[in-house]
């Protein structure tokens, strides 16, 4: 019979490793105690107030602010339980970026609040200011013109009033509608368009002033119109020309002159036609005029600039890698693409809004290099209306191989620290390791790479420092690595410390597995079987059915379970054939008979097949008087009964045993 071993072995190790479990200590110790910068985005200019929905930058650095080295840095506004409007990375200096939008506040004086999970906390002042805009640039009496404000006084009624910007004689007028702002400061109403008169047709100023005398101010203009979307870019583009003149009235369009179109506006005056702005045409701007009834005209312009062009500040990189892109010529607020081969890899989250007024890609914007294999691709920019840069080839190199990490995940007091390492390059690395407390153990450059066969790694004597002290913390330890050139892989994992055995934890273990070792004797003694050998995790005992006295035995089974098998080998009972009637034979063995069909005869052996598998028996030995057969077949069950118990008991004690069978003749 053989049974695993397995438990043993694993009882053994654990007893002798004799490992603890310890308390997990939080790594991170440092506190952000001074305040960060609030700059302008991707920039260094100072920007400390602004309307709602600005964008700001908040920065820490060496200088104020600095954050625990790779920890989270949240921003809050005022306080730890206001808004959160951002979440960014500490870097291995604890320096971060964090871009966040201003939300709708109250007027005055806020904080924003960093903090990178510690008690200290520490913010900037930012000074909201209010604003107010339309949903609409142009409109005649009678619109309706929605309004929006932010950033004044809580629960304020607001006055509303338009007032003319270039009329000899000052015209304003009061809006009836008088909206009052929520708790945050903002609020949203629907005017109508008043009746001017066709005589103060004007651009105005929309005013909207609070209790407290907060004041916001933006255009809307209260005349026909005409206008083209983009105003500006380069040739090949379309522009869309549009506008509101008298209702139902025919018009004439012109391009620098030369009538481009006409037709008849609909009943709220409206008209819009595409127009294509031909190659031909050279840098400058151009007149669109649309003319009706003889003498009435409204004019706009249209600039043509130079063909867009992009520069990347890297051409080539890994997967992975922001890239960032400068761009000049696009039209005028126009969304961008960037396209990488032909998959689209900006949007708006990574500082791709419209371009600007000039037509420039906004500072900063960047893509992330997609999934691709190496090699080389044309990167280039597109915008909404069809304009199309320079095309720049960007060379994708194979993501290096970076990997530092300590050799094993459990040291002892006292031990040396061994590092397994791999790279495709010998970068300058930096390792840093912190014991459980946070506190700093190593921090230095690692450069003694070894090429072999092609791979770099570190050499294993050139860092003896690693050296645990006797007396290190218990508990677990951080190992960080980073490369330092233009990838900036971070590397990491976690190792334990603990303490070395002691001589009575060495004893005590002995003693177990010396009890553990009696039990297993015990158990083979009380089946009366014997350990022949030990071979790998398997160990063999012999004559267990021979201990078992069952005399009249006459038939076997095999006996399967969940957690053990018990196997009974047929061709080791020494069967002999008793009695043959036809093809049926009666097989007399020392256990017992059986009855089975012969299959086939090979000189003086026949093969039988029976109920408890197939034999084969010597027919030299033929008997004929049955009454020589033993016969007890009520025995059966019963035998079967005490060695399924058997098998019960010694898998309850082990766990999985497997009893192999050999019935000795």
């Amino acid at each position: 019979m053989k049974f695993s071993k397995k438990i043993y072995s694993g009882l053994i190790i654990a007893m002798l490793t004799l490992s603890a479990v310890m308390t997990i200590v939080p790594l991170v110790s440092a506190e952000i105690d001074s305040a960060p910068f609030a700059v302008a985005v991707g920039d260094t200019t100072a920007l400390t107030t602004g309307a709602v929905n600005t964008q700001v930058d908040v920065v820490g650095n060496a200088t104020s602010g600095a954050a625990d080295p790779f920890s989270t840095v949240t921003v809050y506004l005022d306080s730890l339980s206001g808004t959160v409007l951002g979440v960014g990375n500490a870097d291995n200096a604890g320096n971060y970026r964090i871009t966040v939008t201003i939300p709708p506040s109250v007027a005055g004086s806020h904080y924003l609040v960093v903090n990178d999970g510690e008690t200290e906390s520490a913010g900037v002042e930012f000074t909201v200011t209010p604003a107010i805009s339309t949903d609409v640039d142009w409109a005649l009496p009678g619109d309706s013109v929605v309004v929006t404000g932010h950033g004044f006084a809580a629960n304020d009624d607001i006055t509303l009033t338009l007032n003319s910007t270039t009329l000899t004689t000052p015209y304003g007028t009061v809006i009836s509608t008088v909206p009052t702002s929520d708790a945050n400061g903002s609020f949203e109403t629907t005017i109508t368009c008043p009746d001017v008169g066709f005589v103060n047709f004007d651009v105005y100023n929309l005013n909207g002033t609070d209790e407290d005398l907060n004041v916001a101010t933006t255009e809307l203009t209260i005349d026909y119109y005409i206008t083209c979307t983009p105003d500006n870019g380069p040739t090949g583009i379309t522009t869309t020309i549009s506008g509101r003149i008298a209702p139902e009235t025919a018009y004439t369009i012109t391009f620098n002159g030369a009538t481009i179109g006409t037709g008849t506006t609909a009943a709220d005056g409206s008209y819009s036609m595409p127009y294509g702005i031909a190659p031909i045409l050279g840098i400058g701007s151009y007149e669109i005029m649309i003319l009706w009834e003889l003498t009435s005209n409204r004019t706009t312009t249209f600039t043509v600039r130079e063909s867009p062009g992009i520069t990347l500040d890297v051409t080539s990189g890994y997967v992975g890698d922001m890239v960032t892109v400068t761009g000049w010529n696009f039209s005028s607020a126009a969304d961008l693409m960037v396209y990488f081969d032909t998959t689209v890899v900006n949007d708006t989250s990574m500082g791709f809004g419209p371009s600007n007024g000039a037509g420039d890609i906004p500072a900063a914007a960047y893509f992330v290099v997609p999934t691709v294999s190496p090699g080389n691709y044309a990167v280039k920019v597109t915008d909404e209306y069809g304009a199309e840069s320079n095309t720049v080839i960007f060379t994708v190199i194979a993501t290096p191989v970076f990997m530092v990490e300590t050799r094993e995940t459990t040291y002892t007091q006292g031990d040396i620290l061994s590092i397994k390492s791999m790279s495709t390059t010998n970068p300058a690395v930096n390792i840093r390791i912190t014991d459980p407390n946070g506190l700093q153990f190593v921090l230095e450059a690692a450069t003694a790479w070894q090429e072999i066969n092609g791979m770099y790694q570190l050499q294993y004597d050139a860092y003896s420092a690693y050296q645990l002290p006797n007396d290190a913390p218990v508990g677990l330890w951080n190992f960080s690595c980073w490369d330092s050139g233009p990838t900036a892989i971070l590397d990491t994992n976690l190792f334990m410390v603990e303490a070395p055995a002691t001589l009575d934890d060495v004893v005590t273990g002995i003693e177990e597995i010396q009890d553990t070792l009696g039990d297993m004797t015990d158990m083979i003694d009380s089946i009366d079987g014997d350990l022949v050998t030990i071979k790998g995790d398997t160990a063999t005992i012999e004559n267990l059915i021979n201990a078992l006295d069952f005399p009249d035995m006459a038939e076997l089974t095999q006996i399967s379970g969940d957690i053990a098998t018990l196997q009974m080998s047929v061709d080791a009972i020494d069967p002999v054939v008793g009695l043959i009637a036809g093809d049926i034979a009666t097989v007399m063995t020392n256990l017992g008979e059986l009855e089975g069909t012969i299959t086939s005869i090979d000189g003086n052996v026949a093969t039988v097949e029976t109920d408890v598998g197939t034999l084969q028996a010597d027919l030299g030995t033929l008997q004929a008087d049955m009454s020589d057969v033993k016969a007890n077949v009520d025995s059966t069950p019963a035998w079967i009964a005490v060695v399924l118990a058997l098998v019960a008991a010694v898998a309850a004690i082990f766990a999985v045993i497997t009893i192999r069978q050999k019935i000795a003749g």
